[in-house]
């Protein structure tokens, strides 16, 4: 017991620490860091439970409980001790010199920070052009010392001993520095230290050539060991990534592009005699490619991302190096056929336009037809997808057919049937398909008027001169409340649209939530519909 109250007791003589006493206790987090005693007293367990008397800044009082069993039998031991706030320590400083390991140049710019070990306490300061000298001779680009209230004076701001410290120190192009552990002594201490200059970045530039650009649905990437670089630049023929060292060893990349295809590009293998489709999808890739570089031994088709023994495009410190990629035109095959409506016969008016997706839905090609036939260019999907033979090419038609709308007016309604799979499709092929369009698609709109009155909701009379809006046709009530929504008297079946396709006729029952909101807020309209006989 005498033990663990002594280690309280040491801890509480910081003021930074007697500040925070309620967050200690002897196992579990430990955030106080007290010494185990488990080696002693193997079986004891200890407990501590810190309070501050009511409206007391200047005492704490520490409960702690042990507990553990002798000869079969729980034993506990309870112990108090009142804490008296220990006095304010002087605060401390620390400076010092920042210099470059090998030129010897004082520092600029260096972000620097001490933090105290195990607690949250901690300060940052940066290092300045000039080095000044204190009053005990000592020079220094740093200080974290700040301005006193008194001009031409310092405010130190650090705890002094006990408390331990650490300090940290980074700069754009060096290497990070941490010095050891150290306290304070004299309420100041001296730390000069030297930060080491990293290498100069390295640059691989990729360049694409290719018959088309690269669209947003395509991108160039940079690997390492397999694992993408995160530096990835899409929609773009050229890409500049850029290599940091932390030593002048070389580094070694792969360099590929993903998704080619999607742009209506692709890698031709056919020169390499690969077992596998001579056409690839993802497109170019320096691990497998060696007109980009060697290949390294062992790589193969399912290296596309290099890795470790397959990565080489190797850069070391200040290095610009250029990296072609290659890429053609996707391997096409030929769709034709005629055009007929669902009759088979032939299709005669209006232009059909014909578009052929790839098996993902991106777009690859479109005609227009003003005949009754078609021809269009397809990707040979089979050829870069070689294993995947239900990636067909999507044929899809669309064609304007004149449909009678409500108030007898005829309107253009595109049709589009369901896409058409076709395939597979190696490089020349040529398939046959024939398209059909509906001319005479079923009308499936109703139609019919709309009517109502607005009632004042306090006193249920009608309401003239509101501006009723449906569909953005506006209409205004009557003397009477009352409005009506209807097509010129054309025919006695067709008339207005109706707002709910399940009505035949529609009543609107409106009613506003005061008078004088009729004018502006529309948006409390409360509409009910009703069917009419």
């Amino acid at each position: 017991m005498i033990l663990s109250q002594e280690q309280v007791f040491a801890y509480a003589q910081v003021p930074v620490h007697f500040k925070d006493l309620e967050k200690c206790n002897f196992d579990g987090s430990n955030v106080c860091g007290f010494p185990a005693l488990t080696a002693e007293f193997k079986d004891f367990k200890r407990f501590l439970v810190v309070s501050a008397p009511t409206n007391s800044t200047e005492f704490k009082q520490a409960h702690i409980q042990i507990t553990w069993t002798e000869l079969g039998n729980p034993q506990v031991l309870d112990a108090s001790e009142l804490l008296a706030k220990p006095p304010d320590s002087l605060p401390g400083n620390v400076i010092g010199t920042v210099t470059d390991s090998v030129s010897g140049a004082v520092l600029d710019g260096v972000q620097i920070k001490v933090q105290e070990v195990g607690a949250p306490h901690n300060a940052v300061t940066s290092s300045g052009t000039t080095v000044f000298t204190d009053s005990l001779g000592h020079s220094g680009n740093y200080t974290f010392a700040v301005p006193g209230s008194i001009p031409g004076t310092v405010q130190f701001t650090l705890d002094p001993v006990p408390a331990t410290w650490v300090l940290t120190a980074t700069k754009v192009g060096y290497a990070p520095f941490t010095s050891e552990n150290f306290q304070i002594p004299s309420s100041k201490d001296y730390k000069d230290f030297t930060l080491l200059q990293l290498p100069v970045d390295a640059f691989i530039n990729v360049s694409l050539s290719a018959p088309l650009p690269f669209n947003g649905n395509s991108s160039i990437h940079l690997y390492q060991g397999g694992i993408d670089s995160q530096q990835a630049i899409s929609g773009a023929n050229s890409a500049k990534f850029t290599i940091h060292f932390t030593n002048t060893d070389q580094q070694c990349f792969t360099v590929a592009t993903r998704s080619a295809f999607r742009s209506g590009l692709a890698g031709n293998f056919s020169w390499l005699g690969w077992p596998v489709s001579n056409f690839q999808a993802d497109g170019d890739s320096s691990a497998l490619d060696p007109s980009v570089a060697p290949a390294q031994a062992g790589c193969s088709s399912i290296n596309w991302v290099g890795g470790t023994g397959c990565d080489n495009i190797c850069v070391k410190p200040g290095d610009n190096k250029p990296v072609p990629l290659s890429l053609v035109k996707v391997p096409t095959a030929t769709i034709s056929g005629a055009i007929s409506d669902k009759g088979s016969a032939p299709i005669a008016g209006e232009p059909v336009t014909i578009i052929v997706h790839w098996h993902n839905n991106d777009a690859f090609s479109q005609t227009i037809s003003n005949t009754n036939s078609y021809t269009i260019s397809a990707p040979a999907e089979q050829e870069l997808f070689l294993n995947t033979s239900s990636f067909f090419a999507l044929l899809i038609d669309k064609y304007n057919v004149s449909q009678l709308q409500c108030c007898n007016q005829n309107a253009a309604v595109t049709q589009t049937p369901l896409p058409q799979p076709v395939g597979p499709l190696m490089s020349g092929d040529q398939k046959q398909q024939t398209l059909f369009i509906n001319t005479n698609p079923a009308n499936t709109m109703t139609c019919g008027n709309a009517d109502g009155n607005i009632i004042d909701a306090t006193t249920a009379g009608a309401v003239p001169g509101a501006v009723v809006s449906v569909f953005n046709l506006n209409q205004t009530t009557d003397g009477s409340g009352s409005y009506l929504y209807q097509c010129p008297i054309i025919s006695q079946d067709l008339s207005f649209l109706l707002l709910d396709q399940q009505l035949q006729s529609a009543k609107i029952f409106i009613t506003l939530l005061t008078l004088a909101a009729i004018n502006f807020i529309t948006q409390y309209l409360f509409l009910q519909f009703q069917q009419t006989p």
